[in-house]
């Protein structure tokens, strides 16, 4: 009994794969006709509520389930995507929208399982964003693009920050496709809309947990390959460089802000700043003097009509008398020679003989 339960698990699982073909080869022509029938909805509170249907339906189903799901829409995306005209181009990036960010929903209740969550990111880099070379359209891959990190943001921002490995896996479809594509239009919406938008959030909200040394460690890694083409190498290392600085500056600022405020000993709260040691050794002399401050009263202004300023404060050249001002009755008298440039007579002009003609 045992043996044949042991056989019939290992048929069981050499013929899952040929079922999986199956059932996605039997879902194909379900998405096909889901395709037209989200292109001939009409108004936008329709469009709207149909794409949210569709895309709902991925966190009900099981991980097999909901992977074939998204792998079929997708695959439908990427085929018909080049005959979507203007007028209806907009619903179906919304459509697109919808679906990333019922994916990452799907991700962050399955708790980030690690086998799932590199089931999707290896799909995305193989038969999207790779696969769009080959494709005559590569727009459904500069869409996912743009949205990606906006939508992991949204989904998993009241839930708390993503772990660190399960955001390394998400990440790594856009690094290998910003190394191997051949595409300069989607080399550069990769650059923007994913690697510049993670610049810009920082490790804050969902993305608290995203070390910015280790990307930038990948992209160089990428980078240095033999076969990636020096426009891709360029990028990789300009994008490298500038997640080491952002890195670099954050810890600097974490080092200087101050500790949470202490209770003292009459139940006050007494704040004690966090200085890193020696950092004022570290100092440049530049840096001293950026660190100037300067106040309102220190500074001297005079109004007009005012009284005379005394003669050992230097004026603004502003505050000086021009033209017609300069009188003898004015208040304010010439500025004195300096006792080196009293002796000391300039030459005079000589004046132009006018020509007549």
């Amino acid at each position: 009994m045992c043996e044949a339960r042991i056989q019939g698990e290992a048929v069981e699982g050499q013929d899952r794969p040929a079922k999986a073909r199956k059932m996605r080869k039997g879902l194909e022509p379900i998405w096909k006709a889901l395709f037209f029938c989200f292109w001939h909805s009409d108004k936008a509170h329709v469009q709207a509520e149909l794409a949210e249907r569709l895309a709902a339906l991925l966190p009900l189903m099981s991980a097999e389930g909901a992977l074939l799901y998204f792998k079929v829409f997708a695959k439908t995306m990427q085929r018909e995507w080049f005959g979507i005209d203007k007028l209806r181009l907009d619903k179906f990036m919304m459509l697109v929208r919808k679906f990333m960010h019922q994916l990452f929903v799907h991700l962050q209740e399955g708790g980030w399982d690690s086998e799932t969550t590199a089931s999707y990111c290896a799909f995305l880099s193989e038969e999207v964003f790779l696969m769009s070379d080959r494709e005559p359209s590569a727009g459904f891959s500069l869409h996912l693009a743009d949205i990606a990190i906006t939508e992991l943001c949204a989904a998993c921002n009241d839930a708390g920050p993503v772990p660190r490995d399960a955001l390394e896996a998400l990440l790594e479809p856009f690094c290998i496709a910003a190394a191997r594509t051949k595409r300069p239009a989607l080399l550069a919406r990769l650059q923007d809309g994913v690697f510049g938008e993670l610049l810009q959030i920082g490790s804050t909200g969902a993305l608290a947990n995203l070390d910015m040394r280790t990307v930038a460690a990948r992209l160089f890694d990428l980078g240095a390959e033999p076969e990636v083409k020096a426009r891709n190498r360029e990028v990789l290392y300009a994008l490298s460089k500038l997640f080491q600085r952002a890195e670099t500056k954050r810890q600097k600022k974490l080092a200087g802000l101050p500790t949470p405020v202490a209770a003292g000993p009459a139940g006050q709260g007494v704040s004690t700043p966090v200085s890193a040691p020696g950092a004022a050794a570290r100092l440049t002399e530049s840096q001293r003097k950026k660190q100037v401050k300067f106040q309102m009263k220190n500074n001297l202004y005079f109004e007009k009509g005012g009284p005379v300023p005394p003669a050992e404060v230097r004026t603004p050249p502003t505050a000086k008398p021009k033209g017609s001002a300069l009188k003898k009755t004015s208040s304010v008298a010439s500025r004195p020679k300096s006792p080196r440039m009293a002796s000391v007579e300039l030459p005079k002009r000589k004046a132009k003989a006018a020509l007549f003609f």
